[in-house]
């Protein structure tokens, strides 16, 4: 038997593996990442220049020259560089920084100085990130003290949660949704602390604030704790017994809906006043993403996110990554393309039969037979409490992809699918919380295991250069 300490020793030497190669790939000088990093760039470059993106901002002279003449674009050569831009893609194209709120540029810019030299330290910028991925990977242990998981389950709590390879890609290039571990970890361990008592809600409103003024896809962990708020006050309202002891005030909730809202809409507000040049301009100029074309079009691609899974628990493909130099290679390949799906069920799959196991016979019953769902548990007071979070949380997960595909349409005018890694936030309380209602020691195996195992494999297989 591994034991209590083994289990987290075991995960600790998989969490400094999975780091070391995060590093490794921040400073591998790998061009500016598929995945918006020259607009992320962007952005820090216009702080340096005192000035915040706004819709109409075209890329600024840095981010060309290092587009062009730099590191370059994965989708553009810099052999024929002679020191001089070269008037590439980005050259005159207006930049989509000022759809991001600004506090993770901020805090970028206090960590790195303006770059003398007509390009940027594109490394300096990676490194933040990954010190960003691990504050996250930090916070996970700070979430299993607080959730008073132990062995196995503290091993799981602090590696299936950035399990995935896009926490891995994130924290090796530069990119907001680094932050997204953290702050989801945060949110989930205020949480838990609110559950047990009223002076936990400071801890999460806290958390809950700061993720709202740093990406609304980081604060959609929160709303699972507000929807089970709002369930609980009404049905004291109401004089409706629901089974609880928690007691969440309207004030509460109020603060809560205005943390989570209120930049969301001071923001909105911003880049429909500082905007130069409509939503059409962009597109002309070849943005990326869709245009709305029609509400038809757009009913269909709403349909389309609620009937998808978002999980962010998914691989880089094989045949993206370098020919395999050893056995080995390969073999932490397939792990690192086999494992997350895995994952998803065992979390996913817990939660929802644990959510079941709440209400109806299951819930009346000591064990829901087959499934290993601790009935007892699960009809505590405090293990309700979880199952309602539970509830709210795959609600969200359920309807915040069409919510914020009709959010974008309505503000930046685009009709362009929501991408699966915007549920990163999520992984710390959907672990967390599956840790707490499933609580068999054989599911912890399994959940540490898969965590650990994942991790060693990313850590070997994904910093060597993408093809």
């Amino acid at each position: 038997m591994i034991g209590l300490i083994g289990w987290p020793l075991l995960a600790l030497v998989a969490v400094v593996a999975f780091f070391g190669g995060v590093i490794h790939l921040a400073q591998a000088g790998m061009p500016l990442w598929v995945i918006d990093e020259h607009v992320h760039t962007d952005y820090v470059s216009h702080l340096w220049d005192g000035q915040l993106p706004y819709r109409g901002i075209t890329y600024s002279a840095r981010v060309v020259y290092e587009s062009d003449c730099g590191v370059g674009l994965v989708s553009a050569s810099t052999a024929n560089c002679t020191g001089q831009p070269l008037g590439g893609p980005l050259a005159g194209s207006y930049s989509t920084a000022y759809i991001h709120y600004p506090t993770y540029f901020l805090l970028a810019r206090l960590f790195i100085s303006a770059p003398s030299g007509p390009g940027v330290d594109i490394g300096a910028l990676r490194l933040f990130s990954s010190l960003v991925m691990l504050a996250g990977l930090a916070s996970l242990w700070l979430l299993g003290l607080v959730a008073r998981l132990r062995g196995a389950q503290l091993a799981a709590i602090v590696t299936v949660p950035a399990a995935a390879a896009i926490f891995f890609l994130m924290g090796g290039y530069f990119n907001p949704s680094t932050s997204s571990l953290a702050l989801g970890a945060l949110i989930a361990a205020g949480g838990l602390a609110w559950l047990r008592g009223r002076h936990g809600f400071w801890f999460f409103l806290i958390a809950t604030a700061l993720a709202s003024v740093t990406a609304i896809t980081s604060v959609m962990p929160a709303a699972a704790f507000f929807l089970y708020g709002l369930w609980v006050y009404g049905g004291r309202l109401l004089r409706r017994s629901r089974d609880s002891d928690w007691k969440p005030t309207w004030w509460q909730l109020a603060l809560v809906a205005l943390a989570v809202a209120g930049p969301w809409f001071v923001w909105g507000r911003w880049i429909a006043a500082s905007a130069t040049v409509g939503n059409g301009d962009l597109y002309e100029f070849g943005l990326r993403f869709a245009a709305v074309k029609s509400m038809g079009q757009l009913a269909r691609s709403l349909a389309m996110e609620a009937v998808t899974l978002h999980t962010p628990w998914y691989p880089v493909p094989i045949g993206t990554l370098p020919a395999a130099p050893t056995t080995w290679y390969t073999s932490a390949g397939n792990v690192q393309e086999a494992m997350p799906t895995l994952i998803t069920l065992l979390v996913i799959g817990a939660l929802v039969t644990a959510v079941l196991a709440r209400t109806g016979r299951a819930a009346r019953s000591t064990t829901v037979d087959g499934l290993g769902i601790d009935g007892e548990v699960v009809q505590s007071l405090a293990g309700r409490d979880l199952a309602g979070v539970g509830a709210g949380l795959l609600l969200i997960l359920w309807l915040y992809p069409p919510a914020l595909h009709l959010t974008n349409a309505l503000t930046f005018g685009t009709d362009y699918p929501i991408v699966a890694r915007y549920s990163m936030a999520f992984t710390p309380l959907m672990v967390v919380l599956a840790l707490k209602l499933v609580p068999q020691r054989a599911y912890a195996w399994m959940l540490a295991l898969s965590g650990i195992a994942m991790m060693a494999a990313m850590a070997y297989a994904l910093p060597l250069p993408a093809k």
